[in-house]
C-alpha cells in the first residue's frame, strides 16, 4: 500500500489527467446506439461472434482489428468501456514520452499568477493535460479507429525515444507501429515519419550510411511481419482478395469521393492530395536540411506533425475525428513552442509557427466539422437528474433514435438472433441495436450503393429471404430491385416512421 500511495504521489498530476478524462468520459457510457460508424463495427463484431469471416461473409473498408475489439466489446457500453480503459493507457504512455522530450529537471517550489500561488508543474503535465482533453472536441468519446490508433503509435515512439538502438525496443516499436496500422490504415505515416527520423536522419552521418545498420530492418520486419500474416490468414479462409480490396484497395478510391461526391472515383489528383504530397516531400527536405539547426526534438516533432496531418487530411473529409491523429504531436509542439519562447529561442519559433499556419489554413479550407461539448453535458445531466426523459435525451443525437428503439423491440420480440432481417437505410445500429445480422454482406446502404452491391443484395434476399425488411423511408436513394421482390412475399406491418416494416408471409407466393 505504501508502495502504490508512493507512486500516486509521485505522479499526481498524471493521475489527475486519468481522472479527469475518465469524468468527461463518463457521459459516453449512457450514450444510445446513434453513432453510424459504431453500428457497422458493432455489427461486423456480431458476425465474428456468430462464425462469419470479415470481408469474405460481412464487409466494411477497414483492417480488421476495430472489428475485433467490437466483437469483444459486443455492446456499445462495453465498447465505450473499453475505449476509456485503452485511451487510459494511452495517456500513460504519453505523458512518459512527453517527459523525455520536453522535461529537462524536476520543478519544485511555486509560481505566482495574478496574485496566486500555485505549484510550478513540468512542461510534460501541461501537454499531457492538453493531450487528455484536445480529443474530446474532435469526436474522441465516439469508439473509431482513430482514437484506437494513436496509442500504439504513442507507445512506438516512446519505446523509439527511451532507447532506439536496442533491437528488443526497435522490434517492439515496429509491432507496435503494425498494430496501430491493422487498426487505421493512416498508421502508415506516422510510422513512417518516426522510422525515417530514428534510423535514416540520425543513425548515421547520413542517410546512406544510416542503411548499414540492422536497426531499419528490424523495424521494417517488425512492421510488416503482423500485415503479411493477416493477409496470409485471410487467404488461407479464401478471404484474400476481399481482404485486400476492402481494407486497402477500395480506399484509393476513398481518398477522392468526398471531393467528387462518389466513392468509385480513382482520380486522387483532383482532391488535392497530389499537392498536399508535394508539400510535405518539400518539407522533409527542408527539415533534413535544416536537422542540425533545429534540433533532434524540434525537428522529430516537426516531421511527425507533418506526416501526421497529411494521414488526417487523406481523404479531405470534415469529420473531426480524422484530426485525432494530429493531437499527440500538437499537444507536444504547443509546450515545445511555449518553452521555446520562455527560452527566448527565437529562431526555433518560426518553423513551428508556419506549422501552425498550415494546421490553420487545413482547417478552414476543408471545413472540419464541429459538435458543441456544453449542449452534450447539458443533455446528460438533465438525463441522469430525471430533468429529461429517455426520449428527449435520445432525440438530443437523433430524432430518429426512441421510433428506433421502439422499432427494436419489436424486431428482437418477433425473432431470433439466428433470423437475418435486411434494413435500407444508413442506419447500421438497427443491426447492432437488435444484435440481429443482414442477409447479405453489408451492413450499410450506402455499402451497397457506392460499391454497386444492388444485385449481390438482391439474390441474398431471395436466397435468406429474412423475417422483417425495414425501409427509412427518408433515405433518397433508389433500390428498385428491393420493390420487386417485396411484392411477393412481404406485406406490410406495423408502421414506425419513418421505416416502413414488411413482414414475411407465412406461406410463400408461388
Amino acid at each position: 500500500m505504501k508502495k502504490i500511495v508512493a507512486f500516486l504521489l509521485r505522479h499526481e498530476y498524471l493521475v489527475w489527467a486519468l481522472c479527469l478524462c475518465a469524468l468527461l468520459r463518463l457521459p459516453s457510457l449512457l450514450e444510445p446506439y446513434w453513432y453510424g460508424d459504431e453500428g457497422i463495427y458493432l455489427t461486423l463484431g456480431n458476425g465474428v461472434r456468430h462464425g462469419l469471416q470479415l470481408y469474405r461473409d460481412i464487409h466494411d473498408n477497414k483492417p480488421p482489428i476495430i472489428y475485433l475489439m467490437a466483437a469483444l466489446s459486443g455492446t456499445v457500453f462495453w465498447f465505450r468501456f473499453f475505449l476509456l480503459v485503452w485511451n487510459s493507457v494511452a495517456i500513460v504512455a504519453f505523458e512518459r514520452l512527453a517527459h523525455r522530450l520536453l522535461d529537462r529537471n524536476k520543478v519544485a517550489g511555486t509560481t505566482k499568477f495574478i496574485g496566486l500561488s500555485f505549484p510550478k508543474v513540468q512542461y510534460s503535465t501541461i501537454a499531457t493535460f492538453l493531450f487528455a482533453i484536445l480529443p474530446f472536441f474532435a469526436e474522441g468519446s465516439i469508439a473509431n479507429g482513430e482514437i484506437f490508433m494513436i496509442m500504439p503509435v504513442i507507445v512506438g515512439v516512446y519505446l523509439l525515444w527511451r532507447n532506439s538502438k536496442n533491437s528488443l525496443s526497435v522490434i517492439l516499436a515496429g509491432f507496435s507501429f503494425s498494430l496501430a496500422f491493422l487498426i487505421k490504415v493512416p498508421a502508415l505515416f506516422d510510422a513512417f515519419s518516426v522510422g525515417f527520423f530514428f534510423f535514416l536522419l540520425f543513425e548515421g552521418k547520413s542517410v546512406f550510411a544510416s542503411l548499414k545498420s540492422r536497426l531499419p530492418y528490424l523495424f521494417a520486419f517488425a512492421f510488416l511481419a503482423p500485415i503479411l500474416i493477416s493477409f496470409l490468414y485471410y487467404a488461407s479462409i479464401g478471404a484474400g482478395k476481399q481482404y485486400v480490396a476492402a481494407a486497402f484497395a477500395q480506399n484509393v478510391g476513398y481518398l477522392s469521393s468526398w471531393a467528387t461526391g462518389t466513392h468509385a472515383s480513382t482520380n486522387v489528383g483532383s482532391s488535392g492530395l497530389k499537392n498536399r504530397a508535394i508539400v510535405l516531400a518539400v518539407t522533409t527536405v527542408i527539415l533534413v536540411l535544416l536537422k542540425n539547426k533545429n534540433g533532434k526534438r524540434l525537428t522529430f516533432l516537426l516531421l511527425w506533425f507533418a506526416f501526421a496531418l497529411f494521414g488526417a487530411l487523406l481523404s479531405e473529409r470534415p469529420y473531426p475525428h480524422y484530426l485525432i491523429q494530429i493531437i499527440p504531436p500538437v499537444s507536444l509542439l504547443l509546450v515545445f513552442f511555449y518553452r521555446t519562447f520562455k527560452d527566448r529561442k527565437i529562431f526555433r519559433l518560426m518553423p513551428i509557427f508556419v506549422g501552425f499556419i498550415v494546421l490553420f489554413v487545413s482547417l478552414w479550407t476543408i471545413k472540419f466539422w464541429y459538435y458543441p461539448q456544453i449542449p452534450y453535458y447539458v443533455n446528460y445531466i438533465q438525463f441522469v437528474t430525471k430533468a429529461k426523459s429517455m426520449d428527449d435525451y435520445f432525440s438530443y443525437f437523433d430524432p430518429r433514435l426512441p421510433t428506433m428503439y421502439r422499432l427494436a423491440s419489436y424486431l428482437e420480440a418477433h425473432t431470433t438472433p439466428d433470423e437475418p432481417i435486411f434494413v435500407w437505410g444508413d442506419v447500421p445500429m438497427l443491426y447492432a441495436l437488435t444484435k440481429r445480422l443482414p442477409p447479405g454482406k453489408y451492413t450499410s446502404s450506402y455499402h451497397i450503393k457506392d460499391f454497386n452491391g444492388f444485385d449481390e443484395t438482391t439474390q441474398a434476399l431471395e436466397t435468406k429471404k429474412p423475417k422483417y425488411v425495414i425501409i427509412d423511408t427518408s433515405y433518397e436513394a433508389p433500390y428498385e430491385g428491393l420493390h420487386t421482390f417485396l411484392e411477393h412475399d412481404y406485406i406490410p406491418t406495423y408502421s414506425f416512421t419513418p421505416f416502413a416494416v414488411y413482414r414475411r408471409t407465412a406461406t410463400p407466393t408461388q
